[in-house]
């Protein structure tokens, strides 16, 4: 189960995921990808009627502003792409096991519960917005003036929504922390701080939106570095900082999200006017998305952070401080994920019916042994990896090689995921929802979550549903695929 990092909770790769959406409803498909799955399934579902049969309209469609920061040579375009994400997740990697090394497994338990309930407020924050932006957005690009105040409706929409967000929310994580011996100091410190980083999510998040509207890749991606350089400096100040906290972790992220605002603003001003009056009509639009899709996303937050609330309602400190340390590892697979999201789900859309079974598997055939080297690795490696974390962490070995299986279940899920969405294969994605209950409640019922290895085994188990969902979903995909595309074709013109 993956845990939200503070050097791991920049959105960057998810706006590349969000472009690729928004790049097949106006042209054919181009990338983004998403082990934080915050909008995949609003966007697929925007997506759906346009996936097929666009390659004949590019230049049509495309605005020149646009189609000339796509062209040039796509391997020099991914190779690019990739080796800046390659470098994040290094850097992420890196700043984890500092942090994991300076923190005590209290302090680490309530770090932990900090960054999963700014990821909880994000993605109920911004349940359905994206999907406005892109899809209403796509549509007003050459009218500055209307794109601006569509922009500037939804920030301030989502600003009253997170209002509303936190008065739930923020009471949730004070008990959370008092219930693993958080201190009243400690807890109101890291509650502020996460309220404050919510807060500035709030327009981080939509300004992403924006720039990925207009392919503003290379903005992302220096953002996105900024970012991770910044908090390896946060890191290596901790290692200096006397006082080892976790409010010091969170601070600095804090810090990371408000500079990284105003590095997008760069780009932001010369697309926007940020002055520009909001509209009512742009307002009703995009509450009419969040209430549609926040069921959708209420179910995201309980499937992909189910185990660090039971825990921290257990009281669990020990055990959520170990799950959380352990899953650092997995941000290896975050790679493989933005690949195939960058390079494969292209390449899977563009098929055609009559190849589009061999393409699939042809890249299923390339991702499924590549995880699998990446878990032998760690399990041959395990005992050289385990002390990165530090002393108080020896002794996980079984339990580290349990915890990378979850990881790559998840990857698996995400290489189906983005193969079948390239298609608007999403049909039968209310599936997840009973299938991941059943596992919740088969895992809570059978396991010991007082121990490490109990609530690892039950990140495997909650990590299951997604793949089988999406093995479904390919099943029935390639079953229907000529009367799937023909539809998808019609329905794209129309």
């Amino acid at each position: 189960m993956a845990v939200p990092q503070f050097d791991s909770l920049d959105l960057g790769p998810l706006s590349e995921r969000k472009m690729y959406s928004l790049y097949r409803v106006e042209h054919s498909p181009s990338s983004w990808s998403s082990s934080m799955a915050i909008s995949a399934v609003p966007i697929a579902d925007e997506v759906r009627g346009h996936v097929v049969g666009e390659m004949k309209e590019t230049q049509a469609v495309l605005p020149e502003s646009v189609a000339q920061k796509v062209r040039g040579t796509p391997m020099k375009v991914y190779a690019g792409f990739m080796g800046g994400q390659s470098l994040i997740q290094a850097i992420s990697l890196v700043v984890g096991i500092i942090v994991v090394n300076q923190l005590s497994k209290a302090e680490y338990s309530y770090y932990t519960i900090a960054f999963t309930v700014v990821s909880a407020i994000t993605v109920l924050g911004n349940s359905g917005f994206s999907s406005a932006i892109l899809s209403r957005g796509a549509k007003l690009r050459s009218d500055r003036h209307e794109l601006s105040r569509l922009v500037l409706s939804i920030i301030s929409l989502r600003r009253r929504v997170f209002v509303i967000v936190v008065m739930i929310v923020g009471p949730l994580t004070w008990i959370l922390l008092r219930r693993n011996g958080a201190s009243t100091h400690t807890t109101l410190t890291l509650v502020s701080l996460v309220m404050l980083t919510s807060a500035a999510m709030t327009s981080f998040t939509v300004f992403n939106d924006l720039l990925a509207l207009e392919y503003e890749r290379a903005r992302l991606q220096v953002v996105s570095i900024s970012g991770a350089f910044l908090r390896l400096a946060g890191a290596v100040w901790l290692l200096a900082w006397p006082m080892k906290a976790a409010a010091v972790p969170v601070a600095v992220n804090a810090m990371v999200i408000f500079l990284s605002i105003r590095m997008q603003k760069t780009s932001v001003r010369k697309l926007i006017d940020l002055r520009a009056p909001t509209k009512n009509q742009f307002r009703q639009l995009a509450m009419r998305n969040f209430a549609k899709l926040l069921p959708v996303n209420l179910f995201v937050v309980l499937q992909g952070q189910v185990i660090v609330f039971y825990l921290g309602v257990l009281g669990q400190t020990e055990t959520l401080a170990e799950v959380g340390a352990l899953g650092r590892f997995s941000t290896a697979f975050a790679v493989i994920s933005v690949s195939m999201s960058m390079l494969a789900g292209p390449i899977v859309a563009r098929a055609s019916t009559e190849r589009v079974a061999i393409t699939y598997f042809g890249i299923l055939s390339c991702a499924i042994p590549l995880i699998f080297v990446l878990v032998a690795c760690v399990s041959a490696l395990s005992p050289h990896l385990l002390p990165l974390l530090g002393t108080q962490y020896s002794g996980l070995e079984a339990e580290l090689r349990v915890m990378f299986a979850a990881g790559a279940i998840i990857c698996v899920g995400e290489v189906l995921r983005t193969l079948n969405q390239a298609r608007g294969w999403i049909g039968l994605s209310w599936l997840q929802i009973p299938i991941t209950i059943l596992a919740i409640g088969s895992g809570v019922a059978l396991l010991d979550m007082s121990s490490a290895m109990g609530a690892c085994v039950f990140s495997v188990v909650v990590s299951a549903p997604a793949p089988t969902c999406q093995l479904i979903q390919m099943t029935v995909g390639m079953k229907n695929r000529q009367r799937t595309d023909q539809l998808a074709l019609a329905e794209g013109r129309a």
